[in-house]
């Protein structure tokens, strides 16, 4: 699974390069009621991601032939690697990823104040025993919002693209390392395309 550990690895480096792009973009408390608290909350669901990401990094790197025997098995916070990783993807994936598209789309969205916070609630609905369906369409309608922003239109239609193509790389290819890897890339490219339109979204 060496490709998939160097996936996991550019997704750790994207997802770093939108967190330095917030820096540099920092919104203050006069912008908006609760904007840098907002802003925090976005930086931190990016770095849960992250976080996921490198412990993906090792994990997957661990399943490859040249890996310590014991190093999929060794202990982190008392979780063995691989359950920790599978921990740390359930809340990325449940939690991380809705709390970030939520607070881009309110900080930049420029919508109703109640929208937001409706997508957030529709893409939790999956934690109260609904389909997951509902954070996959939640997530693309936050994406969507965003399109209202002309000058980050096109990074944004890339970032939807990007994101739509990473379920399909696991149902389209057979070979499980190349399909996760594209999986982790596209997700990557996600995150890249997103974290270049943040400078046209700060200033639209």
């Amino acid at each position: 699974m060496i490709l998939t550990a160097i996936a996991e690895g550019c997704l750790v480096l994207a997802l770093l390069f939108a967190v330095w792009q917030l820096s540099q973009h920092k919104v203050g408390d006069s912008e908006a009621p609760q904007a840098a608290s907002i802003w925090s909350l976005l930086v931190l669901a990016l770095l849960t991601i992250a976080t996921t990401a490198s412990f993906g990094a090792v994990r997957y790197y661990a399943l490859t032939q040249g890996a310590p025997a014991d190093l999929i098995s060794s202990k982190v916070l008392g979780y063995r690697l691989d359950d920790l990783h599978d921990l740390l993807s359930s809340i990325s994936r449940n939690f991380a990823m809705p709390l970030y598209l939520f607070a881009t789309v309110w900080l930049w969205g420029r919508l109703p104040v109640w929208f937001a916070p409706s997508l957030l609630a529709m893409a939790l609905l999956p934690q109260l025993g609904f389909f997951s369906m509902f954070t996959d369409a939640a997530l693309i309608l936050m994406l969507l919002a965003l399109l209202q922003n002309i000058a980050a239109r096109r990074l944004i239609v890339l970032a939807i693209c990007c994101l739509l193509a990473v379920p399909l790389c696991v149902a389209l290819i057979a070979n499980d390392d190349i399909a996760m890897a594209l999986f982790h890339l596209m997700l990557a490219a996600h995150f890249v395309s997103y974290a270049k339109a943040i400078p046209k979204l700060a200033n639209d």
